[in-house]
């Protein structure tokens, strides 16, 4: 399973863009050689049709200063046509936000909530049973050790 937010897919292109650009420790695709490296590791480039990919959950937002959300869509539209698991391949688009910390609150809830319920859900973790089971015993195996400890 992978998560990915707010990332640069395609490495070539890469480079400019965003306030600052990338040229400076990423690379130019305007230099052959650099370019060469660039494509090498870009994730896009490396996607085959039929290949069984783990899930993967793309986030990015309109409000996103350094990365172009252009770079998730592509990269998840891509994964989707050429997944050949069950598995899903998923983005989420948030028009009101981007690659950033300054949100409030609510948001950073929202955003974190919908981005556990993702990692759970792929690991088929039962929130109902699981963290109730878990604390209850805890506290219990405590109580027990305390209670032998004090005899």
């Amino acid at each position: 399973m992978v998560f990915a937010a707010f990332a640069r897919r395609e490495r070539p292109r890469a480079s400019g863009g965003g306030i600052l650009g990338y040229t400076y420790g990423v690379g130019s695709a305007d230099d052959p050689e650099q370019f060469r490296y660039l494509h090498a590791y870009s994730p896009y480039h490396r996607v085959q049709p039929g290949t069984e990919y783990p899930a993967v959950l793309f986030i990015t937002g309109d409000s996103d200063t350094r990365v172009a959300p252009l770079h998730a869509r592509k990269m998840c539209a891509l994964l989707q046509s050429a997944n050949g698991s069950e598995r899903p391949i998923l983005l989420r688009y948030d028009t009101k936000a981007g690659h950033s910390r300054a949100k409030p609150v609510s948001k950073q809830i929202e955003d974190t909530a919908d981005v556990l319920s993702f990692l759970f859900s792929q690991l088929d973790v039962d929130l109902e049973t699981t963290s109730h089971e878990r604390v209850g015993s805890a506290v219990s195996s405590k109580h027990k050790e305390i209670e032998i400890k004090s005899n």
